[in-house]
């Protein structure tokens, strides 16, 4: 585990987990200005916890796999970038699922596995890991899942698609190619992906 002592380093470190500038960051966050963020990462000012939710949003959607624990009092494990491709594929696995073992712990219901398909590539492929919470196929899952990436569990498989739903319920990936889902399916919205290197 990483030991790095305030909030404001943590930050930083997640920030050059991206290779970004703080006036980068600034910019594409677009609600947090340069010396407010500078502040932060200084640690003169407190990061008020509905900012801690926006960079928790952004480091999710660029794969900094981080949990709010972590960045506001280093509890857990430090963020693991999936999309550093600096892991030794010896221990991809043991580091991949050490971080989502951890989300598990955090997080009521959350799920991980490994992808056993291609069915997503290049976006998820087999070997990569992903996580969620996942749920029965059911109406209610459906109407709020349409249209969003998700993570399928058919017993037989994992993998990740667009739920799509018409007369059938199914996923699509990039090609168009479909694959239809059966009653027994768990589903789920893809929170988390770690993709092998």
């Amino acid at each position: 585990m990483i030991a790095i002592k305030t909030t404001g380093e943590r930050l930083n470190y997640c920030r050059s987990l991206l290779g970004k500038s703080r006036k980068e960051l600034s910019e594409e966050l677009g609600i947090i200005s340069l010396p407010t963020l500078s502040r932060w990462e200084l640690n003169t000012t407190r990061i008020p916890d509905k900012k801690i939710d926006v960079l928790l949003t952004y480091f999710k959607i660029h794969n900094i796999l981080i949990t709010k624990d972590w960045l506001k009092d280093g509890v857990g494990e430090a963020p693991l970038n999936g999309n550093l491709k600096n892991f030794d594929i010896t221990n991809f696995d043991d580091i991949a699922i050490k971080q989502l073992f951890s989300l598990k712990k955090e997080i009521k219901n959350f799920w991980y596995s490994q992808v056993s398909t291609n069915f997503m590539f290049p976006i998820v492929s087999f070997g990569d890991y992903v996580g969620g919470i996942l749920y029965p196929l059911a109406d209610d899952v459906i109407s709020k899942l349409h249209d969003k990436l998700c993570i399928v569990d058919d017993k037989s498989n994992v993998a990740t698609g667009t739920l799509r739903v018409t007369d059938k319920v199914y996923i699509e990936n990039i090609r168009g190619e479909k694959r239809i889902l059966t009653d027994d399916s768990l589903i789920g919205e893809m929170q988390w992906l770690v993709k092998r290197p």
